[in-house]
């Protein structure tokens, strides 16, 4: 506790004996006293909202640096995953390509075959 100066102290003892000698300014004193005790209590409750606050808007932060990297994420997969369908679908129409290419020879030859067979019989 911090200690007074004897000037400090008598000025305090003076203002004491005053207030007692007068009812009105020991009431005043009590009502000073109570209305700091509700300053106190309501910056107490101000600093534990704000640290509430900023507890919250760092949370905030947290979660919007999460979802920026989701985005970022899903993005790239949905890329990756157009890049595959079209790739797929080159590899699908040249195979489709093929195949008809070979049934167009598989023909060919079956009449071939066919026209080989009657010129033989």
């Amino acid at each position: 506790m911090a200690t007074l100066t004897k000037e400090a102290f008598e000025a305090l003892k003076a203002e004491h004996e005053s207030k007692k000698n007068n009812p009105g300014l020991l009431q005043e004193g009590f009502e000073t006293s109570k209305r700091a005790a509700q300053i106190s209590k309501l910056q107490s409750t101000l600093q534990e909202r704000d640290t509430k606050i900023a507890s919250l808007t760092s949370e905030l932060e947290r979660a919007h640096a999460r979802q920026a990297q989701l985005s970022a994420r899903l993005e790239a997969l949905e890329e990756s995953s157009t890049e595959r369908q079209a790739a797929d679908e080159q590899t699908r129409s040249k195979w489709k390509s093929k195949q008809s290419q070979l049934h167009t020879e598989l023909s060919s030859l079956q009449e071939e075959h066919e026209s080989t067979t009657r010129r033989v019989v």
